[in-house]
């Protein structure tokens, strides 16, 4: 059978569809786009602009999950959506004005989610796993492959960016200095997820896999090699100090689409690698949609048939 998850995050929507045959998940298609939910909130609810920015999306999705003749498409919503006082009703003219019913899931279960869908990928035993989105930030521990704690915190690339970048599309050094020091004090508050020496994590989602892709692309590394280490975290970080035209272009010619929150999702991930003592992060391709998949959508799809 083929599935269709969609995604809708405070910077991205997304779209992945999927066959599921035999016991083996195959990606047929990913979609991205960059809706940007986040920078369309004012006084903590969504704008009329935002919600139809939604809409529109999602219609997107159900041409090309029709077109595919998809067998069953899922919908669900992270901090896009639970991070605003509006959500009953975004959520009621969604399922209006798109057909779908929009599953909104906590930042707890969003970070359950993540390593669920990490540990089809990648062999995980001892850690921390951590996920940036762009309006929130879901870190697991877990012990011989299973999750001992998860918890989400209210950061994210996006929402930091709006909240601290005053004007262009880089942070200042002294913008940085107020992104890292607000990440630091939210890892305070949740140290016990951190505690010890954690020095493998698994790192999770777009602002993961655009810092492994940068440092690529810094360092020479091959794409295929998975893995970023601390140290050359702390170097880009010390880079992005100088937000000048060379290294603009550098982010343009390796995420362009994230040239304004590459930078944000940077600074928490390095706070969250120095908290947890970390060493190296393993990026993994699979993530919240895969654990949504196989712990929302196969299981239910299994006692139907």
């Amino acid at each position: 059978m083929t599935y269709g998850i969609i995604d809708v995050g405070s910077n991205t929507i997304r779209l992945n569809l999927y066959q599921f045959e035999q016991g083996k998940l195959g990606l047929l298609l990913s979609k991205k786009y960059n809706a940007g939910l986040a920078g369309h909130v004012n006084g903590g609810s969504l704008t009329p602009r935002g919600i139809q920015l939604g809409i529109d999306t999602l219609n997107a999705c159900r041409h090309i999950c029709e077109n595919f003749r998809v067998d069953h498409v899922s919908v669900f919503a992270t901090a896009s959506l639970r991070n605003i006082v509006n959500t009953d009703e975004v959520i009621r003219i969604l399922r209006a004005k798109t057909g779908y019913e929009v599953d909104l899931i906590s930042g707890e279960e969003e970070a359950r989610l993540d390593f669920l869908g990490a540990t089809h990928a990648l062999n995980i035993q001892d850690g921390v796993l951590v996920d940036i989105g762009g309006g929130s930030t879901e870190l697991v521990r877990y012990r011989e492959g299973k999750l001992e704690e998860a918890v989400s915190l209210p950061i994210g690339s996006l929402n930091l960016f709006c909240s601290y970048v005053k004007e262009g599309v880089l942070p200042t050094a002294s913008e940085l200095r107020d992104i890292r020091d607000r990440a630091e004090d939210e890892l305070d508050q949740v140290s016990s997820v951190l505690a010890g020496e954690n020095p493998v994590l698994c790192g999770v989602g777009g602002t993961v896999r655009a810092v492994h892709k940068l440092s690529c692309r810094w360092f020479g590394h091959d794409p295929a090699e998975c893995c970023v280490t601390a140290e050359e975290i702390q170097m880009l970080y010390k880079r992005c100090k100088k937000a000048d035209r060379a290294l603009m272009m550098e982010i343009l010619g390796t995420a362009p689409d994230r040239i304004h929150t590459i930078t944000p999702g940077l600074t928490v991930l390095r706070a969250v690698v120095r908290a947890a003592g970390g060493q190296v992060v393993h990026v993994s391709s699979f993530g919240v949609r895969e654990g949504y998949l196989y712990d929302r959508v196969l299981p239910v799809q299994k006692e139907l048939s």
